[in-house]
């Protein structure tokens, strides 16, 4: 049996599983995901989302997930006490290396009984055995409650619609804010970015209609290029809306234009059409060197 820690947003919990399914499938064991311990402090107030997909596992309770008063301690004793196990050990806890790129570290002949896997890993290569299988089970065939229905039927009428996402707010936790227009991150795309990867896409599907996401709906409103066709997208005015509103409506598009962010990776990587064409950020602007297919198109970011 497989343990996962999750955390993170939806794009890093959906790695995790991702590369967790791989190996489960490839080893032929059960998947447990653990949904609880990795969001009791989470700074940003993020939670799991991983319920809203048809996955081939189940979630932890309490014991499983270590999530009990002595828990943090008992993980940490299980992360010391691997690296001197040998082989035959019964409990095993294999974490991601602290350089992230892909290690062939899950490409193991054999698991112990009990295999509690923690880490972001933010590369295809860690389930592309299990690409067609993770793409079927992370299938959304309606959207969440409270979507905008107008946006929906406008980009099903759109002859090629192209998702583009920006991320403007990042390293702000729960409660902050910020002026979208003035703030600046190092992680932040330049403007350049998008005008470039914008001709790209133009220049093979001349008669595009461009569809905005993302943190900051005003930025794109300052920065977009005022000869094309576009949609800002703005969901904040609905009761219901969340990041998983967002993600859906990105997967109907044909083409996308992603930042440097797993939310819209992972939008891009499950858009269903197969001519799609992606464009996303050079391999230095994300977090793993090895996160960028090779089928994708990367421009300077």
């Amino acid at each position: 049996m497989i343990i996962a820690r999750v955390f993170g947003g939806l794009g890093n919990q959906l790695f995790i599983y991702a590369a967790a399914r791989s190996l489960a499938r490839l080893h032929r064991v059960g998947l447990v995901l653990d949904c609880r311990s990795g969001f009791r402090r989470d700074q940003y107030g993020r939670a799991p989302e991983l319920n809203q997909f048809a996955l081939n596992a189940r979630f932890a309770g309490r014991l499983e997930a270590l999530d009990f008063p002595s828990g943090r301690l008992a993980r940490h004793l299980l992360k010391r006490a691997t690296g001197a196990w040998k082989n035959n050990a019964i409990v095993d806890y294999i974490t991601e290396p602290t350089i992230l790129r892909y290690a062939p570290i899950l490409e193991k002949e054999q698991l112990a009984p009990l295999t509690f896997l923690e880490g972001y890993w933010q590369s295809e290569k860690y389930f592309q055995s299990s690409a067609s299988q993770i793409r079927d089970e992370l299938a959304m065939i309606e959207p969440p409650g409270g979507y905008d229905r107008t946006l929906r039927r406008k980009i099903e009428s759109t002859a090629t619609p192209v998702a583009v996402h920006a991320r403007r707010l990042y390293s702000l936790t729960q409660g902050q804010g910020a002026d979208p227009l003035s703030h600046e991150d190092s992680r932040s795309l330049k403007r350049e970015y998008y005008e470039n990867a914008i001709t790209r896409i133009l220049e093979s599907s001349p008669n595009c209609h461009f569809f905005c996401f993302g943190d900051a709906p005003e930025w794109f409103a300052a920065n977009m290029p005022k000869r094309v066709p576009f949609t800002i997208v703005d969901q904040r005015h609905h009761v219901a809306a969340s990041g998983l509103h967002d993600f859906w409506m990105m997967r109907q598009c044909r083409h996308f234009v992603i930042s440097n962010s797993t939310f819209s990776w992972w939008a891009a990587w499950l858009g269903r059409h197969p001519d799609k064409m992606v464009i996303c950020p050079e391999a230095k602007r994300w977090d793993n060197q090895d996160t960028v297919p090779s089928s994708w198109t990367s421009l300077t970011g």
